[in-house]
């Protein structure tokens, strides 16, 4: 029992190390583990009832995002990257952009990755104004 014990801790810090379980998921997770054993113990009914609350638990966890707030969230972040707050146009949008591609890019010392994120959000803020125009 306690290599049983062990093989579930082991493979749980693995998903949790690689982001394939969140933080939030361990507890639920537990719970499913836990009715699992007392159902397998032979303490049938008080095990499904342990596993089916720990399964309505990880499910609550799992609420998928919407496509707008993913899409406000990549605004938001866009926003940050290049230090606009605030109402902006497409020219303040523009001035940020150029400031901070002078400074990172690869050419200057930056780097690819870096260039490609301020692009990424030029591009994101400036697509969203043309988009509210129309």
């Amino acid at each position: 029992m306690p290599i049983l014990f062990g093989l579930i801790g082991i493979a749980l810090g693995w998903a949790l190390w690689t982001k394939r379980l969140l933080p939030s998921q361990l507890l639920p997770t537990l719970l499913i583990i836990a009715g699992a054993g007392i159902a397998a113990k032979g303490q049938f009914l008080g095990g499904i009832a342990v596993l089916v609350i720990g399964i309505a638990w990880f499910a609550g966890k799992r609420k998928p995002v919407s496509q707008n707030q993913s899409h406000a969230y990549q605004l938001d972040q866009a926003r940050n990257l290049l230090g606009i707050t605030g109402d902006y146009d497409a020219n303040m949008v523009r001035a940020c952009h150029r400031k901070l591609i002078t400074e990172n890019h690869p050419d200057t010392g930056g780097s690819d990755e870096r260039a490609a994120l301020l692009n990424k959000a030029r591009d994101l803020l400036l697509a969203e104004m043309k988009n509210k125009q129309s």
